[in-house]
């Protein structure tokens, strides 16, 4: 099972402050998040981990659209992969 956000803020509110797509029942993660340019922003293998906060070169990123890549193997050893674009909001 996995729920993948299309929206996140950022914002400190504790609320969607992070994008990280999850799941269940899964061994590994490779996540990346790119611009809408293909520059890498944020990557993590850390099935832990908080996720993107929303910062590039140490400030706020633009609020717009973002793209993702997602890599995962399940528990059985079948692997994934999926991409598609996010809404950065404040």
């Amino acid at each position: 099972m996995k729920d993948i956000p299309n929206v996140f803020t950022p914002n400190d509110d504790s609320v969607n402050d992070h994008f990280f797509p999850k799941f269940i029942y899964i061994q590994d993660i490779h996540v990346l998040i790119m611009n809408k340019w293909g520059e890498l922003l944020f990557e993590s293998k850390d099935l832990e981990s908080k996720g993107w906060d929303g910062k590039h070169n140490g400030g706020d990123a633009t609020v717009g659209n973002y793209v993702f890549r997602v890599r995962y193997t399940t528990l059985d050893g079948r692997i994934f992969d999926h991409s598609a674009v996010f809404y950065l909001g404040k």
